[in-house]
């Protein structure tokens, strides 16, 4: 290269310059790994659960189902129940079963503000009925003999 510089003169040296710039750029795209992200959605949907439990008592909500339309797969699903309007006291969220469109059920224990998340449905198509129930118990009442109640607003996030 050195003698091409002291031969041929300035623009001899540009085109040098130019075509190890070119080569440069070249090996790099060629070199580097081509990576594609795909976008995270998140599709939310609530509805409302119910529970009537005697002191001491286990037992489940009823079973609420939700409808999906939006075609995509899993990746997460997450459960979120917070604490609405109760009668009595006490009754305490255990776990969530969660059952998808194909059928594949999968019971949850619950976090901290009455939420579930599991990647355990990874794969699955979102689009479909999805059913999910609370497994509760009630730790007191406000009266011997008599049931204390809840309702929670239950919403299933779905990662996709």
């Amino acid at each position: 290269m050195i003698f091409l510089y002291k031969q041929g003169g300035e623009k001899t040296k540009s085109r040098i310059k130019k075509s190890v710039t070119i080569l440069v750029v070249m090996i790099m795209v060629f070199a580097m790994p081509l990576t594609a992200y795909a976008a995270t959605q998140t599709k939310n949907a609530t509805t409302k659960m119910s529970v009537a439990l005697m002191p001491g008592a286990s037992g489940n909500t009823n079973t609420v189902n939700i409808r999906y339309t939006t075609a995509g797969t899993v990746s997460k699903i997450k459960v979120s129940a917070p604490l609405s309007t109760h009668s009595g006291n006490a009754i305490v969220i255990n776990s969530f079963t969660v059952t998808s469109p194909t059928g594949t059920t999968i019971t949850m224990p619950v976090a901290t503000g009455n939420t579930a998340t599991t990647t355990l449905f990874t794969g699955e198509n979102l689009s479909g009925t999805w059913y999910v129930y609370a497994n509760c118990t009630c730790y007191s009442g406000t009266t011997p003999g008599y049931s204390s109640s809840v309702y929670y607003p239950v919403s299933i996030t779905a990662t996709y």
